[in-house]
């Protein structure tokens, strides 16, 4: 799980890079941060099976790109 998705399940880092541990904030989650986040999960596991993947970033954007670009040049 990355970080963005721990955000999105309303999960957060207390202190400086997390030496307090998380936060839980999942009481207030909308459902549609939920899914978002289970599909970045799926993107960033697909991404590491595509055989040409060469990094996972936790940029969406750059995700969706590479899978797109896998699937045009395939």
């Amino acid at each position: 799980m990355s970080d963005l998705t721990s955000r999105l399940r309303g999960l957060y880092k207390v202190g400086e890079n997390g030496e307090y541990g998380t936060r839980s904030f999942s009481d207030f989650i909308p459902p549609i941060s939920i899914e978002a986040a289970k599909r970045i999960d799926e993107l960033e596991n697909a991404l590491n099976l595509i055989s040409g993947a060469k990094e996972v970033s936790e940029n969406p954007l750059y995700l969706i790109q590479n899978i797109c670009n896998e699937v045009i040049d395939s």
